[in-house]
């Protein structure tokens, strides 16, 4: 039941801590180039605002421009990160069919989560090194140490 003047008072009051956080976000977003330029916040507001209204355009440029090129870089490294992935999991069902010792303590455990890790992070082999992902880059550089610490 307050009044629109308080909640916005409110908000001038609250929107510098909430942007804080992201200023390194932001800078990094900024500085893409290349394939990850389409991903700079002005880009983005750009593409946006040239298309508002005219939704089919919005939806068709979005798929052509964004998702389509992005599910496309993605295929190669989804193939050969699951290959690994399955191969892991082949080797230690061989080995609990032929009866020999699976030990599954937190050294097995932390091994899984660091190459877990290693596929998404990796800035040269990992999801953030393909062509195109400049913008997740640039998150797990701003909040993935803190994630993976967590």
């Amino acid at each position: 039941d307050e009044n629109w003047l308080d909640q916005f008072i409110k908000s001038v009051d609250v929107m510098p801590k909430i942007l804080k956080p992201i200023e390194g976000l932001v800078a990094c977003m900024n500085g893409l180039s290349g394939d990850d330029a389409k991903w700079k916040l002005d880009s983005i507001m750009n593409f946006y605002v040239e298309r508002v209204f005219e939704p089919w355009r919005l939806i068709g440029d979005m798929n052509s421009h964004y998702l389509a090129p992005t599910l496309q870089e993605l295929e190669p490294w989804f193939r050969s990160t699951t290959a690994s992935w399955l191969a892991d999991g082949k080797e230690l069902l061989d080995s609990v069919s032929k009866g020999e010792g699976v030990n599954l303590d937190l050294t097995w455990a932390t091994g899984v989560v660091d190459k877990g890790w290693k596929s998404v992070a990796d800035e040269s082999t990992g999801l953030v090194a393909v062509k195109g992902m400049g913008a997740l880059k640039c998150l797990k550089q701003q909040f993935g140490g803190d994630i993976f610490k967590a």
